[in-house]
């Protein structure tokens, strides 16, 4: 199984006015959906969002532990990097492990102390069970909390390339985890989904696999809209983008406003105020 649970619990955000991250500037309060224009904006935003935090959250996993099976992400990541960070590493002494991607390419843990290091993505590639291939370039830079031996907590900033299902995510962002089992975790991200539009999405949790369906919950800005808060179940990934069933319920500053239904890989209907419209998915 190449994606499951990473468990994020929620973490901040709302409140009004505009907010600055690097070159990045998005409307922070919740969106008002007005017209249907408004709504099918918000609804492409969080079917976009829906994408990218699956393969994020595998990505993610695949190329800290690729040999490790195992349905908790959260485990793949801290047991790696806590093979890397114990391995007597110091700043003078780097540990270096590379993990081969099964169709090509690797990824490489550099040590640089005892409690950080440096994952580098180059080409690595794995296959994921739909039948096609995930392709990850870039580096995630994690932090770990020791304590006797033990991790914890940790804390990851990514910056990575995500190709796959003939879609290309440009993935930028934090994780950070803690508590017994280091599943009390906050994750932000800022992305360009397929349309060039950039996002911001928080308060990300995904479960589920590609047999059983995906189930995830999350906030997306839009640079314009604001955010809007979403939750999804049954979700099952085209081989060539999008998704194929499951549905989308979407939320602004007055509730649940707006329902996005997947029947088939090339479109998908938004329901808003009793009326439907069709849209496509690629």
């Amino acid at each position: 199984m190449l994606a499951g649970s990473l468990g994020l619990a929620a973490c901040g955000g709302g409140g009004g006015g505009s907010s600055d991250e690097g070159e990045a500037t998005f409307k922070t309060s919740a969106a008002t959906l007005t017209t249907a224009a408004e709504a099918e904006t918000a609804a492409e935003a969080t079917r976009q969002a829906s994408s990218q935090a699956i393969y994020a959250n595998t990505a993610l996993a695949l190329p800290l532990a690729a040999d490790v099976d195992s349905d908790s992400l959260a485990i793949l990541v801290t047991d790696h990097a806590a093979d890397l960070a114990l391995a007597s590493a110091t700043a003078t002494g780097f540990t270096t492990e590379t993990v081969e991607g099964t169709c090509g390419g690797s990824a490489t843990g550099k040590a640089t102390s005892e409690t950080d290091f440096v994952v580098t993505y180059d080409d690595f590639c794995e296959p994921l069970d739909n039948g096609s291939e995930m392709l990850i370039n870039g580096i995630v830079d994690l932090e770990l909390t020791v304590e006797n031996e033990t991790v914890t907590a940790y804390a990851a900033d990514f910056d990575l390339n995500i190709q796959t299902d003939g879609e290309t995510y440009i993935e930028k962002g934090s994780l950070s985890c803690s508590g017994d089992n280091l599943d009390n975790c906050s994750y932000t991200s800022e992305f360009t989904g397929t349309n060039g539009k950039l996002y911001r999405v928080t308060n990300v949790s995904v479960s589920g696999d590609e047999y059983s369906g995906y189930q995830l919950s999350a906030r997306v800005y839009d640079q314009e809209l604001g955010y809007v808060d979403f939750n999804g179940s049954g979700l099952m990934l085209c081989s060539g983008g999008g998704f194929s069933a499951g549905t989308i319920d979407v939320s602004d500053a007055s509730g649940t406003v707006a329902t996005l239904t997947f029947g088939g890989c090339a479109e998908y209907t938004v329901t808003f105020k009793g009326s439907a419209t069709v849209l496509p998915q690629n």
